[in-house]
């Protein structure tokens, strides 16, 4: 969701821990069961190790274990997903959860990074159309807007 987060690696480039965002929106909205999040393209080729997510959200701290997925724009496959909660390793504003072993992702192709979320749940999300200006991965990926979609299905 937009309120994901990555830790990247390119494989000419370290970037250890690189947020995709330089704030970590608590967002507003619960009014939707579904994937919410958005769609980034690399730039040169990077390495995931985590998927995470913010440790608040405007409703106060997270209290729920969400399913962060990663998607190919190409296949509308799942290539990574984890449980992100409040029990999670905690960098900052965000909670990680490590991948069992990292995913490459190739330059030039989009990705589509998305929780999964319930209409009326406690941790709220931000709406997808207000991220772009906090985006400050633009070294390494093309931010390209938010997407939705129906729950575990491609947004």
């Amino acid at each position: 969701t937009r309120e994901t987060n990555v830790d990247v690696r390119p494989a000419e480039v370290d970037c250890a821990g690189l947020s995709l965002f330089s704030v970590a929106h608590p967002g507003g909205r619960n009014n939707f069961t579904g994937e919410v999040g958005f769609q980034l393209t690399p730039i040169r080729e990077v390495a995931v190790t985590h998927l995470g997510r913010p440790v608040r959200s405007s409703s106060g701290l997270i209290k729920q274990t969400l399913t962060v997925r990663l998607w190919s724009a190409s296949t509308h496959a799942v290539v990574a997903s984890a449980d992100v909660g409040p029990d999670a390793p905690m960098d900052g504003h965000y909670h990680y959860t490590a991948l069992d072993s990292p995913v490459t992702l190739c330059a030039g192709q989009a990705y589509r990074l998305t929780q999964s979320c319930t209409s009326g749940m406690h941790d709220q999300w931000q709406d997808s159309g207000n991220h772009s200006s906090a985006f400050v991965a633009g070294e390494h990926f093309q931010f390209q807007g938010g997407v939705y979609g129906g729950r575990g299905q491609y947004p």
